[in-house]
C-alpha cells in the first residue's frame, strides 16, 4: 500500500515552537481527517520526541515569531521564517529525536467518500485522544517524563 505523511500544524506550528514545550496545533485543524475519511485512508498518530529541543527560542524570539513582523510575513505569504538559535546559527543542536507511531485509526463514514461534519469531528477527537495516549505511553521511556502534550 501507499502512505502519505501530513503535518497538520504546518508553518504555524514551526513559528510557535518554544524550547522544552511539547505543543501541537490540532484543535482547529481537521482538514487532514476529512481528507483521510473521504479517501478511505487510516489515520496513524505519530509524535517526534526531541524536536522542540533542537533549537533555543528566547522569549523575545518567540514574541517575534508569534506576533511580530515574522508572524505577519508567515500569515500573508505562507512562509515560515522563525527566529531561533542552534548550535552554530541556524544549524540544529545535536540531540536525539525519536519518532513513535500509534495504531492506525480506521474511521468510517456512512456514505463512503463523503464524510459528514459530525463524522469528521468524531474522527478528529479520536485522533487527538490517540495522540495524547501515544505521547503519555512513550514520554517516560524516552526521557520526557516531566512534560505534558498541549493541543492548541
Amino acid at each position: 500500500g501507499l502512505s502519505l505523511a501530513v503535518i497538520p500544524g504546518g508553518e504555524a506550528e514551526q513559528m510557535l515552537t518554544r524550547t522544552g514545550v511539547e505543543e501541537v496545533l490540532l484543535a482547529r485543524r481537521a482538514g487532514f481527517v476529512k481528507l483521510a475519511l473521504s479517501r478511505g485512508a487510516a489515520l496513524v498518530p505519530c509524535y517526534a520526541f526531541g524536536t522542540v529541543d533542537l533549537y533555543s527560542v528566547s522569549n523575545s524570539q518567540h514574541g517575534a515569531n508569534s506576533q511580530g513582523l515574522l508572524w505577519t510575513v508567515h500569515k500573508r505569504l505562507g512562509v515560515a521564517l522563525p527566529r531561533y538559535s542552534g548550535s552554530c546559527g541556524f544549524l540544529p543542536k545535536r540531540g536525539r529525536c525519536d519518532l513513535v507511531f500509534g495504531a492506525p485509526i480506521e474511521a468510517q463514514c456512512a456514505t463512503p467518500g463523503e464524510p459528514s461534519e459530525s463524522e469528521v469531528a468524531a474522527a478528529h477527537a479520536t485522533y487527538i485522544t490517540a495522540l495524547k495516549a501515544l505521547f503519555e505511553e512513550h514520554k517516560g521511556r524516552l526521557g520526557y517524563g516531566d512534560r505534558e502534550l498541549r493541543v492548541a
